[in-house]
């Protein structure tokens, strides 16, 4: 989950390239929203970045409850 929030790393220090090698989805994202103005893609693609995510969280919260209820 720590690899959706690490595009200013990745921006400063390459910007995505060369190519598009170190490209994030974040980054491809900003890029498509900021430098295409490409406004819908960039919106349907956050809210999928914000699904995938819940859906990661949910999982991982629901394998670990056993783990934390054994130790109360």
């Amino acid at each position: 989950m720590e690899s959706y929030k690490i595009m200013d790393t990745v921006f400063v220090i390459t910007g995505g390239g060369p190519g598009v090698d170190t490209e994030t989805l974040t980054l491809f994202a900003y890029q498509e929203g900021f430098k295409k103005f490409n406004l819908g893609y960039t919106s349907a693609l956050s809210f999928l970045f914000l699904i995938a995510i819940t859906i990661i969280g949910v999982t991982y919260l629901a394998l670990l409850r056993p783990h934390l209820e054994k130790h109360r």
